[in-house]
């Protein structure tokens, strides 16, 4: 086993021996080992595993932190050595080498089937890739592969393309138009096909924007993104499934952010998300408990497992707040074989 091999499960699975982006703290340290490094401030947290960076975010009146991302720094095995990794981490590949050639690790997923998309650099010397179904972000500096980040939101992505116009007016007039009205607007500055997911993408981040912005326009503006989702899978630009996702990611990045409370009105309740979410499973829960193979020629059940795991991820974020108990035993076995799912 190697580094190469390390990048590669990171890449496609989207998380460290199973640790992802919905972990709690205590399931990272679960699985990697505790940490003394821990970095706290008012609804934040950071943790440093050696070679692995995870983060938090807690919201006012809550009890649970809610992870929003995690970094692979494999440039720490430079200057610290293959010591830097946690032991499970050492376990599983053995001593990591120095450094990995992004031209290696490239080859190696387009050996599987797994495509990166460039993306415009942030920095000199810098390049960024991005790996759609597991939304992987890999920062190159000088041919090296030197971060791994998890996961990077097509929005932010869409947001990245030159010429991205951050246009306020468009959302202060969809805030105030009528159904007709809305539906008139789309129909004329909606481009092509080619381009429609990453126009809705665009305008979704915009209206994000109002919503953090301005507390007296947060109910109106949270209405018009809930109707502009819907709207766009209507329009063949999303499937029920990334419908679904963007749905749960939205309401549980409100609740964690406090806002919920006065947004009942306009948010599905934490019950129908997860429901939403399992009802838009590809596979039984049965097919997840075998364990996927990473091949070329296992390509289409590594993309269906991918397509499941996006949506228990999507809905493990609000499992603290359902209601249900049979829907609560539901989505903890999906959570259970998640290690299982690419």
């Amino acid at each position: 086993m190697s580094t190469l091999e390390f990048a590669i499960d990171v890449v496609v699975r989207g998380a460290v021996l199973g640790a992802d982006h919905t972990s709690s703290p205590e399931d990272v340290d679960r699985i990697l080992g505790a940490t003394p490094a821990v970095n706290r401030s008012k609804g934040q947290m950071w943790r440093d595993h050696g070679l692995v960076d995870f983060f938090w975010e807690r919201g006012p009146g809550r009890t649970t932190w809610r992870g929003t991302h995690f970094t692979v720094q494999l440039h720490r095995l430079r200057s610290a050595g293959p010591e830097v990794a946690a032991v499970p981490i050492r376990e599983r590949y053995g001593p990591l080498q120095a450094s990995l050639r992004f031209a290696d690790l490239q080859a190696a997923l387009t050996d599987l089937g797994v495509d990166l998309a460039e993306l415009p650099s942030t920095g000199e010397g810098y390049q960024e890739y991005w790996q759609p179904d597991s939304a992987v972000h890999i920062l190159v500096a000088d041919g090296e592969v030197d971060h791994i980040i998890a996961p990077l939101r097509a929005e932010a992505v869409a947001s990245m393309s030159r010429g991205f116009p951050i246009d306020r007016q468009r959302v202060r007039h969809l805030l105030q138009a009528s159904e007709q009205q809305r539906l008139a607007w789309i129909s004329r500055h909606q481009p092509s096909s080619q381009d429609a997911a990453n126009w809705w993408l665009r305008l979704f981040l915009q209206i994000e924007h109002a919503i953090h912005s301005r507390a007296d326009q947060r109910l109106d503006a949270a209405h018009l993104y809930l109707w502009a989702i819907r709207r766009a899978q209507e329009q063949g630009a999303f499937s029920p499934e990334e419908t679904a996702i963007r749905i749960a990611a939205f309401t549980s990045s409100l609740r964690s952010r406090g806002y919920t409370s006065a947004l009942t009105e306009v948010l599905p309740t934490a019950d129908q998300v997860v429901r939403d979410c399992i009802d838009a499973l590809p596979i039984t829960l049965d097919q997840a408990r075998t364990p996927c193979v990473l091949s070329a020629e296992n390509l289409p059940a590594m993309r269906t497992s991918r397509r499941a795991k996006n949506l228990i991820n999507a809905a493990a974020h609000h499992l603290p707040d359902l209601h249900d108990q049979a829907l609560i035993e539901q989505l903890r076995a999906w959570i259970a074989v998640k290690p299982d799912l690419v």
